[in-house]
């Protein structure tokens, strides 16, 4: 098959999807970015809303929630300040990293 004709067949991701690899970055940014956003927002309600001086305390739903949420849910784990405070500088690094494309590849 010469070039020219390799050139007219779609791909599979264009196929599947039908977008190209510049579509699919854009996406993978704005998704990114949108996350980021909404985490470094977030931010401002740890106190509240995540550490045992809040609204719910752990102790309080603790007893109110069943096994696999308890086992899967980090934030479960400590109501601690600090705790909370790792775990979402945690996800706002993977965030980052998701809106830059680390380790992208296009095959």
């Amino acid at each position: 098959m010469s070039t020219a004709k390799q050139a007219a067949v779609p791909n599979g991701w264009h196929l599947m999807f039908g977008c190209t690899y510049e579509a699919l970055a854009i996406f993978r940014i704005t998704l990114g970015a949108l996350l980021l956003a909404e985490l470094l927002l977030r931010f401002r309600f740890l106190h509240p809303f995540y550490s045992d001086e809040g609204t719910h305390p752990l102790r309080l739903l603790l007893p109110e929630i069943d096994e696999i949420y308890n086992v899967l849910c980090l934030h479960c784990r400590s109501g601690n300040m600090i705790f909370q405070q790792v775990l979402l500088g945690i996800q706002v690094v993977i965030a980052g990293l998701f809106t830059v494309g680390y380790q992208t590849r296009i095959t």
